[in-house]
């Protein structure tokens, strides 16, 4: 009550002010709709109001709360939902229609349980199915939605004299999915953040926090945020948090990543009125990312659950539908005018009957007329040809037969269970196995053409690590590739001497190191022994690696070491790389730094300090940075590092021979697609740097055009640099990622790589993993900045790419920037033309729904089958735009994982998912469709062909229980067994040979000709069949008894058998991968013909059957057939006479005009002992080299591509970090 009061008493404050305010703005809480509520969805107003701390004004504008949804159903909408997308299918549709005929006796000669029951199964089976995997996305919601955060719980008691105390709260635990609009919570280091916040306070000093957006835009790298000078007095005061009262005005819910305007009114303790303050997205932290390096920090929630920015571009989910499944939609539409027009021509075979000859069995009385039309034969004819429509439509109902989806689901979900535990998929380093988060969809993974991937975290690890460098001209390091034979070639190619590799690559000892990072090793020891020896170049260049950076260094007082903060993770892997080898910077503050050097003789650290003096931070266009330090001696020295040609043009004319040297070994590192920097220095003296630093200052207190006389004033001091060396970072690749992507490139899948990074980085990588190669006639670089200029590059390209022979291969780099106008209508179709000639695109700087636009442009567009890939929330959206999704189960973050279709934890499973799973999913599918097809038109023409012979009276040929049985019992289990197991190649040889996976591609194995044929070829096998033992049965047989085998019960079971038996010999020869299990399967589905038949003929049944189950009148039927000796070689001369001719030509097809599965299966005979094809791509992979044309256009430089600490360090606005371990090992160096 008393916190109720306090609501009212805060909202009576601001009431007649809130009330004008909306009056202008018109903006005013709307009223919730109950089913607009139930449908997900929420008022949208202009702008979003929102007061600290006070629930009651924040809830009446019914802004979403913090719980997520990530599953396709509810309680609610289940039922009616799942029944709707079933019904998109044609068969169920038809069936309903179907059940009610049934239910007219006057039409109906099949009882309407026949119907009810298998369409009740299938309708059943796919409402569990489907609500089980969404049961999965449920427990993975509620994962998520319960995890725990600390809230501020804000309380205000009513005192004696009846008036509110002081607000006072405390910080209490809840669940995510308590969290609404306007809470204050507490979040600290390594804390996922759950919601979009305003910080209000940060422990680190000015209020700076550290956090990682590796779930946005795929970076590792740490993001600088910080709070308002104002509300970060607050600080951890929960006296003050309390209190806090501002009323918040922010833009509405987006999906613009980097951008948040917000302002907010509050009056601050000890002032009397209110201020006004603004903010944009420096001051904001979205939900998805992470905290790191701060203690603790506190925020209000500003944006929640599906509001978030996070959320807004993750897109819609859809129901997804395979290819086949579409496809056949359109068969069982085909099958239905095929249906329609023969019981068409079978109802007007009907009528003439009845009209020539129905008078002469009504006076026999063995069809005899309804009394009340009996003088009426035209209408009497119309009549009963109107009711034998419908009962002839009943009776032909198999040839689109019902149990055809529910055996398709068991399939699917047997392809299902089939990835989900493919050893072969499983991750052992994070205990991670492949999962099927869906079941509806394994056989579109055979027909992939499109794979669109994110690069960090996907293609990559982001882990950056030294590998080589050039000191003086002088090359160390050593990689993996150097050993191989063109090692020595690839040296005199490029006219530089390189250092012998080698017999094997080890790693160098650092076990003398306290400071040592075993993550990062360098392996040539040659570099160290200089180091040690106080090579005086090495140390110069690794002084300026420790030295020439923005990394701010921390004690970490879980592990107790020296850990950076960096901007870059290149810029991290350098300053690394330099203390694993003895060169440790450990100390820096916003004028001074101190780093320690190792000497070898004393074997103790050796500490120097420096005075900073300048920090010319790097940008875009600078692509460098700088530091002027004063050492020890007094010197001053300018240390730079940057791109390639940017310091070469700034080197002096006495590193001119060193220049061409390096230049020539930077080609040597682009080979193996390593990131370079080039690092120079530069001896100051006092004097110029006084000058220099005097028209700094003023630059920098320029009010105009500051950033451009800024620049003016660094060109003027880097400037005639002498060059100190060269180094190359490998951005590590996934194990088997080159690999994986030459042979998917092989199973004619293009590749498209969307991300987040760079353009420098992404083309960098892009060669690393083998996407962008040396065969490359041209690689286009599409840039421009506004609609013209991207129309101008784009017709380039396409000029280009039209002159070009066939066997030329591009590829195409766009910016975001650039990608901005080629989406758009008026370029968008030459978008397309253009990247659809190139081999690899690679989309730089591209947002989430830049993303999800790109797949749906290119799907709709082109009718493709596409796949999505990637591993963090900024991949969400074009995981479910696609075709197929498929998320990275990573170390950090699961909401890709928890959108997708399949999940796995390495890219290089993607080969075997799709060149395995997918070829052998469509290939059973096909065979199955084709199959089922085929045995349904061999069963149901039977039933037209006896109609020549009664009168088309809608009379069945089979028992009504063999009907039924017919695809549950005889013919289900072996063609389900085959959909399920069988396969043409094995594994291996589909990996050896990935243009096998094209045939699904192309649609070769199920298409409208296959399907045609399936249904000709059923049709003639029951024509064949019907009329042999018409033929063997036409004239009457009598036995020793003088029992006659001529009527209708006996022709039953001389047919029934061998068409049993022709349907299970047939798959028997489609079935390919034959186990002990199939053989049963198959055996047992026609011997369980003989069981069946002596049960329905017996004499129990017969006199034990309820009256409403009566039909088992021929008692002993069975027994006399089968002791027959016509019925056997009736069977036999009609099995051999269907299947032999079958045989023949399939032999004789695969001799005369194999395909490449056919050959591929005489290679598997031939040698079943061949190596395994991932040892095969290996080392084809191994043989190839890339040398890029021109290599320093496309070797990346080593940085971020954003602006560093700088401004942080300079301004003080950090705490100053020295790094004192608790314990030293005293462990010499190696000899």
């Amino acid at each position: 009550m008393a916190e109720d009061n306090a609501r009212e008493s805060i909202t009576a404050e601001h009431e007649v002010d809130e009330e004008e305010k909306r009056e202008e703005e018109n903006e005013i809480p709307k009223k919730m709709n109950p089913i607009l509520w139930l449908l997900g969805k929420r008022p949208t107003y202009q702008r979003r109001h929102i007061r600290a701390n006070n629930h009651h004004y924040n809830i009446q504008w019914n802004y979403f709360g913090n719980s997520i949804t990530t599953s396709r159903y509810n309680i609610i909408t289940f039922l009616p939902k799942n029944l709707f997308e079933q019904f998109q299918r044609v068969a169920n549709i038809y069936f309903t229609v179907l059940l009610i005929l049934q239910l007219i006796p006057q039409i109906s000669s099949l009882t309407p349980i026949t119907t009810i029951l298998p369409l009740l199964f299938v309708l059943g089976t796919t409402l569990i199915k489907d609500g089980v995997d969404d049961l999965f996305r449920h427990v993975s919601d509620y994962k998520i939605n319960n995890r725990l955060v600390k809230v501020l719980q804000v309380t205000q008691e009513t005192l004696e004299d009846g008036t509110l105390g002081p607000a006072t709260g405390t910080f209490v635990q809840k669940k995510w999915k308590h969290v609404i609009v306007g809470d204050i919570i507490k979040l600290k280091r390594d804390d996922f953040i759950p919601a979009d916040l305003f910080i209000i306070s940060s422990s680190e000093p000015n209020s700076l926090c550290y956090i990682e957006t590796a779930e946005l835009d795929g970076e590792t790298n740490l993001k600088v945020k910080s709070a308002l000078i104002e509300t970060a007095e607050m600080e951890d005061d929960e006296a003050s948090l309390s209190k806090f009262d501002g009323e918040f005005t922010t833009e509405p819910p987006n999906n613009v990543l980097s951008r948040f305007q917000g302002s907010f009114k509050w009056k601050r303790e000890g002032e009397d009125q209110l201020q006004h303050y603004s903010f944009n997205d420096d001051n904001v932290l979205l939900r998805g990312c992470r905290v790191r390096n701060t203690r603790w920090l506190n925020g209000l929630v500003v944006f929640a659950g599906h509001d978030t920015k996070v959320h807004k571009n993750s897109g819609k989910i859809r129901y997804k539908r395979t290819r086949l499944d579409k496809a056949t939609n359109y068969y069982v539409f085909a099958i239905c005018i095929i249906l329609l027009i023969t019981v068409s021509l079978v109802t007007i075979g009907n009528g003439v009957w009845e009209w020539l000859y129905g008078q002469y069995f009504d006076k026999s009385g063995y069809l005899p007329y309804d009394q009340d039309v009996i003088n009426l034969n035209v209408v009497h004819t119309a009549f009963t040809s109107f009711l034998n429509f419908f009962s002839n439509l009943i009776i032909l109902n198999t040839f689109i037969p019902i149990s055809l989806y529910v055996s398709i689901e068991f399939i699917r979900l047997g392809q299902s269970y089939l990835i989900s535990f493919d050893h072969k998929l499983y991750y052992k380093k994070l205990n991670t196995r492949a999962r099927a988060r869906t079941t509806t969809l394994s056989e579109e993974l055979g027909n992939i053409e499109y794979v669109f991937s994110d690069k960090t975290g996907t293609l990559t690890e982001n882990i950056m690590t030294l590998v080589k460098c050039s000191i003086g001209g002088k090359l160390y390091g050593f990689m993996a590739s150097d050993l191989d034979d063109d090692y020595k070639g690839c040296g005199e190619e490029l006219g530089i001497e390189l250092p012998p590799p080698p017999s094997r690559i080890k790693k160098v000892d650092l076990s003398w190191n306290e400071y040592e990072d075993p993550s990062k090793p360098f392996f040539d020891k040659n570099l160290l022994t200089a180091l040690h020896n106080k090579d005086k170049q090495a140390l110069d260049l690794f002084t300026a690696l420790a030295v020439c950076h923005t990394i701010l260094p921390e004690n970490d007082e879980e592990t107790d070491k020296l850990r950076y903060n960096a901007q870059s993770p290149d810029e991290e892997a350098l300053v690394i790389a330099a203390r694993n080898l003895g060169v440790v910077f450990a100390e820096r503050s916003s004028n001074s730094l101190s780093i320690k050097v190792y000497n070898a003789d004393t074997q103790e650290y050796e500490v120097e300090k420096m005075e900073v003096l300048a920090i010319l931070d790097f940008d875009n266009v600078r692509k460098r940075m700088s530091v002027i330090v004063r050492l020890a001696t007094g010197e001053i020295r300018l240390y730079c590092k940057g791109a390639d040609n940017v310091i070469f043009e700034r080197s002096s004319q006495k590193s001119q021979e060193l220049k061409d040297t390096i230049s020539r070994q930077l080609k040597f590192f682009a080979k193996d697609g390593l990131r370079t920097l080039v690092v120079a220095q530069k001896d100051l003296s006092q004097t110029e740097f006084d000058e220099w630093s005097e028209a700094h200052t003023q630059a920098n207190l320029s009010l105009e055009e500051r950033d451009e006389k800024l620049s003016e004033v660094y060109e003027q001091i880097e400037r005639d640099m002498v060059l100190l060396g060269a180094t190359a970072i490998e951005d590590k690749l996934q194990d088997g990622v080159p690999e994986t992507i030459a042979s998917l490139a092989e199973a004619n899948i293009k590749l498209w790589v969307l991300t987040g990074d760079k353009q420098e980085t992404a083309i960098n990588i892009g060669f690393s993993a083998h996407i962008l190669t040396n065969d490359m006639r041209n690689i286009f670089i599409i840039e421009g900045t506004c609609f013209e200029d991207v129309e101008r590059e784009l017709k380039t390209a396409q000029a280009e790419l039209k002159s070009a022979i066939k066997k030329n291969r591009f590829g195409f780099v766009i910016s975001g920037s650039s990608l901005k106008f080629a989406l758009d209508k008026p370029l968008s179709e030459l978008f397309l033309r253009v990247t659809s000639l190139c081999q690899a695109v690679i989309c730089c700087r591209v947002t989430p729904l830049q993303k999800s636009t790109i797949v749906t442009l290119v799907k709709n567009a082109k009718d493709v089958t596409t796949l999505a890939i990637g591993d963090g929330a900024n991949d969400v959206g074009m995981i479910q735009a696609a075709h197929i999704g498929v998320g990275i189960s990573g170390r950090e973050g699961q909401q890709a994982v928890l959108a997708s279709d399949f999940s796995f934890a390495q890219f290089r499973f993607l080969e075997r998912l799709l060149l395995v799973h997918g070829r052998w999913s469509y290939l059973r599918m096909a065979k199955f469709l084709r199959y089922f097809f085929y045995k349904n038109f061999a069963f149901t023409w039977c039933h037209v062909w006896y109609g020549f012979f009664n009168g088309f009276s809608a009379n069945a040929v089979f028992e009504p229980y063999y009907i039924a049985l017919y695809n549950l019992l005889f013919t289900s289990t072996p063609v389900v067994l085959m959909g399920i197991l069988d396969q043409d190649v094995t594994d291996q040889y589909l990996l050896k040979y990935p243009r096998l996976y094209i045939a699904g591609q192309k649609g070769i194995l199920f298409n409208k000709y296959s399907f045609f044929f399936s249904l000709l070829k059923g049709a003639i096998i029951s024509l064949v069949l019907f009329f042999i033992c018409f033929g063997s049965f036409y004239y009457n047989i009598y036995q020793g008894t003088g029992w006659e085998t001529d009527t209708a019960f006996y022709f039953f079971l001389a047919i029934t058998f061998p068409l049993t038996a022709i349907v299970n010999i047939q798959i028997g020869f489609d079935m390919e991968y034959w186990t002990f299990l199939a053989f049963i399967v198959n055996i047992g589905s026609i011997l369980v013909w003989f069981p069946y038949v002596l049960i329905i003929t017996s004499f129990p049944l017969y006199t034990a059957a309820p009256y409403w189950l009566s039909g088992f009148p021929f008692v002993f039927s069975a027994e006399l057939v089968l002791g027959n000796t016509t019925f056997w070689l009736n069977s036999c001369l009609a099995i051999a006479v269907c299947i032999l001719p079958m045989m023949m030509f399939r032999f004789l097809y695969r001799d005369i005009k194999p395909s490449l599965a056919d050959d591929v299966q005489k290679e598997m005979t031939k040698d079943r002992v061949s190596k395994t094809p991932l040892i095969f791509i290996r080392e084809k992979i191994a043989k190839q080299k890339t040398f890029p044309r021109d290599a320093l256009r496309f070797a990346g430089y080593a940085f971020s591509h954003e602006k560093g600490f700088g401004d942080l360090i300079t301004t003080n606005r950090f705490k100053q970090s020295v790094y004192k371990k608790k314990s030293v090992r005293e462990n010499p160096p190696p000899n």
